[in-house]
């Protein structure tokens, strides 16, 4: 249902402003976050998504291949416009980080083939 899709969007802290751009690629059953590839080269991975009565809600898991760290996304979808949260750990020998980010952003006219998801 969100196959196809791209979405310019939003990123920040929660409790902050949103301060960072992303950009979100939904295509052949993966999301992809351009700003987490870029930063930790996070790949992209299956995401899993449900009709409700107004709007697509979606789940996805990714880990960074070079250091002990996931996101999770979860988020919706309605009327062209994306938002969510992005609950990102890290974990360390003695600690682990976790942190909240929410994002929201609108359709872009931009296509996966455009953003090289190969």
């Amino acid at each position: 249902m969100l196959d196809g899709k791209v979405f310019e969007a939003r990123l920040g802290m929660e409790g902050r402003p949103a301060d960072r751009d992303d950009t979100l690629v939904f295509d052949r059953g993966v999301l992809l976050s351009l700003e987490c590839q870029k930063i930790c080269d996070f790949p992209a991975r299956p995401y899993y998504v449900r009709q409700t009565e107004d709007h697509l809600e979606f789940v996805s898991i990714t880990r960074c291949p070079t250091r002990d760290a996931e996101i999770v996304w979860r988020g919706k979808v309605r009327d062209g416009a994306i938002e969510g949260v992005a609950s990102w750990t890290t974990k360390r020998w003695y600690w682990t980080v976790e942190r909240d980010f929410h994002f929201s952003g609108t359709l872009s006219s931009g296509t996966p083939a455009t953003l090289a998801m190969d």
